[in-house]
Parts: structure tokens; C-alpha cells; sequence
């Protein structure tokens, strides 16, 4: 397939650990694996604990290095391990592929839209929207639902072409960044 360029941004509240290893986006240390998180684990140092009897060596006290590590050793497995509140995003360069993940409840949000070549993805879809190579439409059905009902549920979200991942669900683009019509639950999923 095509070589793929990855650009992770990201604005910081820092909870956990402020320092600046801490900082996202944050990468292994062998730069194959980069992630993007928004939210807070309630069990990271339980699992924190569990990782380094496997013999994981951590640089931070942050739960996204927890993510992150959680990730290498169980796959989108790890997503059902986690309790608490997330949006995630994850490039995992060793398979050429990024995972998007969102906690059970839907706490926090996150959008994605396919603009001409590029995947974007969001906490905010106005974020999404304001890119160039999006042509701002509003999406009817989701107009609507904010009239009638006060929100818009996802998989759609007020704008056109625009996504919301669903609640306690993670999607793995295909190498062409096409989402599947329906997200995994990440409940649902077995470990290996």
C-alpha cells in the first residue's frame, strides 16, 4: 500500500502526571506507536502494576503511557480492560494502521470525517469542520435531532460527511481510511 503520514495534535488538561513526560501526543520508545487520548482511566495503576510484572518499563506516571502499553501487549482487547472515561486515538505504525476507541458511556466524544485522502479526527466535529478541504454542509437528519430530541446520536452528528464513533465501540480503518458501516463493541471483544 501507499506510505501514510500521521500528524497527532493535541491540546493538553493535564490530570495525572503534569510533567512533560506526560505530554501527548506520546510515542513508544521505539516510535511505533503514537497516541492521541482524551479522558481519565480509573484503573490505570492496577493495570500500570500488571504491565510492569510483564516486564514493561514505563518513562511516566500518566495513564496514556498506560494506554499505550496496554495496547502493544493486548491489541483493541485492551479497550474492554480500561474503566473509565476516553477517547482515543492510536497509530499503530508496525501494522499501518490507526484505532479509534471511546469509553462505554460515551463520556467523551469523538468525530472523524474522510476529506479527499486524509482521515481527520476530533473531540469537537466545529474542529472537523473548519478544515479547508471540508465543504461545510449541515446534515439534516442530525438538525432534526437536535430539535426534536436535543442531540444528535452517533454514528451521525450535525454535519455532513462528519461521524461520531458510537459509545463503548473502536473502529480500524481500512488502508483507503473506510470506516466499517458498523463499529466494534469493544465489550464484546474476547483476548487472545
Amino acid at each position: 500500500g501507499a506510505h501514510r503520514d500521521w500528524i497527532l495534535a493535541h491540546r493538553r488538561l493535564a490530570i495525572i502526571d503534569l510533567s512533560e513526560r506526560g505530554r501527548q501526543p506520546m510515542s513508544t520508545p521505539d516510535c511505533t506507536l503514537h497516541i492521541s487520548y482524551n479522558g481519565e482511566i480509573y484503573n490505570y495503576r492496577g493495570l500500570r502494576d500488571g504491565l510492569e510484572k510483564r516486564g514493561v518499563a514505563f518513562r511516566s506516571t500518566s495513564d496514556t503511557e498506560v494506554i499505550l502499553h496496554l495496547y502493544r501487549e493486548y491489541g483493541t482487547a485492551s479497550f474492554k480492560m480500561l474503566e473509565g472515561m476516553f477517547a482515543i486515538i492510536l497509530v499503530d505504525e508496525s501494522k499501518r494502521r490507526v484505532v479509534m476507541a471511546r469509553d462505554p458511556v460515551g463520556k467523551k466524544p469523538l468525530y472523524y470525517a474522510l476529506l479527499g485522502r486524509n482521515l481527520v479526527m476530533a473531540s469537537d466535529p466545529g474542529v472537523i469542520s473548519r478544515d479547508r478541504a471540508y465543504r461545510r454542509e449541515i446534515n439534516a437528519d442530525g438538525l432534526y435531532s437536535v430539535l426534536a430530541m436535543g442531540g444528535v446520536r452517533a454514528p451521525n452528528s450535525l454535519f455532513r460527511g462528519i461521524y461520531k464513533l458510537e459509545p463503548g465501540s473502536y473502529v480500524v480503518p481500512d488502508a483507503n481510511f473506510s470506516v466499517p458501516a458498523r463499529a466494534a463493541r469493544c465489550f464484546d471483544l474476547e483476548l487472545k
